[in-house]
């Protein structure tokens, strides 16, 4: 009889112990890259350089209308009027403005080429909240590069798409 109440005991702990773990894990892929192509032709900086505005804004309740970001020709990247949970998850509200470098790194691979954008950024007035090397991944839409950016905890699937005005 106890050995049986233990077997139940046992089956019951495993069930909550299963819901529990799986109810905070994301199990379905996020499709973040949903109606994107990937660019797996090697190209040149010129490709890439000009003004991106948000092409989508996923999982986040961030007003897009003037968050721009700036590729320029000599390698600089200016980010402006970018929520500040993209790169501190602790603050919210907040919109700054970033400065820093970029290039373009295309990864050949025997499964995937992949475009990344490696970019080294500091924000443009100092805060306690430092910026750093971030990439971004390269799609293209339209024939128009397209910028992703993921951010936050992976199980929020939390991203923002810029594309090439």
């Amino acid at each position: 009889m106890k050995i049986k109440s233990l077997k139940v005991k046992g089956k019951l702990y495993f069930y909550m112990f299963s819901i529990i773990f799986f109810s905070n894990c994301y199990l379905i892929p996020c499709n973040l890259d949903s109606g994107l192509d990937e660019l797996n032709i090697e190209q040149e900086d010129n490709f890439f350089i000009g003004e991106y505005i948000v092409e989508k804004s996923i999982n986040n309740s961030f007003k897009t209308n003037d968050i721009i970001i700036k590729l320029k020709k000599d390698g600089f990247i200016e980010m402006n009027n970018m929520p500040i949970e993209i790169f501190n998850f602790m603050k919210t509200g907040e919109k700054v403005s970033l400065k820093g470098t970029w290039r373009q790194n295309f990864i050949k691979d025997r499964q995937v080429d992949r475009y990344y954008l490696p970019t080294d950024l500091e924000f443009v007035k100092k805060r306690d909240t430092k910026a750093s090397i971030m990439t971004m991944k390269i799609y293209t839409k339209n024939n128009k590069p397209v910028l992703f950016l993921e951010f936050g905890d992976p199980d929020n699937c939390t991203a923002i798409r810029f594309i090439k005005k």
